[in-house]
């Protein structure tokens, strides 16, 4: 087949812990963020210790997603220089690859699907550091991040995609407030990568929004932001706090 019928994307280089997310324009949050008790207290330093740790385990593991992800691409990629059409026994390997080989540790989900090709979508965290308009420092935070590989006759793409952010301070919070382990929190992010289309496309984003956990004890409240991403405005949502449920 013509090189010119190829589409071939690379995956991005990820976002290692030293970027700064820089913020170009906040919506409001919700009006009954402003109004949660204990909203304007302080969080006690215990919870905001075991928040900046979660995030430093998160830019331990992001430089190890990066290297063994290339390798087990590579051999995917040089297919495709070759041949545009996937091979299932390289297919077979690639996903049981990445099914094992990548760092289990800031995975939140992976689906992969083997019809006429190979897809994989990656729900994975990544670390970043969060700069709001106004701010003069950044904010140690983790993102969500869908990383979708699609091997097609004709088409390779690599891509990834920051769905949320989700800062210290509502992770602090989320501490604080649940008293769960880190596994309770992987299970109460996970809402967050269905919250943003739901977001986007039934509610009104001027009005932040509020979007329960997995557990239904509390929510994830934030603004709707938009960052720059190649060039272009992408609306993500930035978790500023969490709420536990009224009873």
């Amino acid at each position: 087949m013509p090189a010119s019928k190829n589409q071939c994307t690379n995956m991005p280089r990820p976002a290692h812990h030293e970027k700064v997310t820089k913020i170009s324009t906040v919506m409001p949050m919700p009006a009954t963020a402003t109004t949660l008790r204990g909203w304007r207290f302080r969080v006690p330093s215990e919870f905001i210790g075991r928040a900046r740790v979660f995030c430093e385990s998160v830019s331990d593991d992001e430089a190890a997603v990066a290297t063994v992800a290339d390798r087990i691409l590579a051999p995917l990629k040089a297919r495709f220089r070759r041949h545009a059409t996937p091979r299932k026994t390289l297919c077979q390997d690639v996903a049981r690859q990445w099914r094992e080989e990548l760092p289990q540790f800031g995975r939140l989900g992976l689906s992969v699907q083997m019809y006429d090709g190979l897809r994989i979508v990656d729900l994975r965290m990544a670390p970043c550091k969060l700069k709001y308009p106004g701010w003069d420092c950044h904010e140690p935070s983790v993102s969500l991040t869908l990383l979708t590989v699609l091997f097609v006759k004709g088409k390779l793409s690599i891509d990834r995609q920051v769905v949320a952010t989700v800062g210290l301070h509502g992770l602090a919070r989320w501490y604080e407030r649940r008293r769960g382990t880190d596994d309770e929190l992987y299970n109460d992010l996970r809402p967050l990568f269905m919250a943003r289309q739901f977001v986007l496309d039934t509610s009104k984003p001027k009005n932040g929004f509020n979007f329960g956990d997995a557990a239904g004890e509390g929510r994830w409240l934030g603004n709707v932001v938009s960052v720059n991403d190649d060039g272009k405005s992408v609306p993500i949502l930035s978790v500023r706090t969490f709420a536990l449920a009224r009873g």
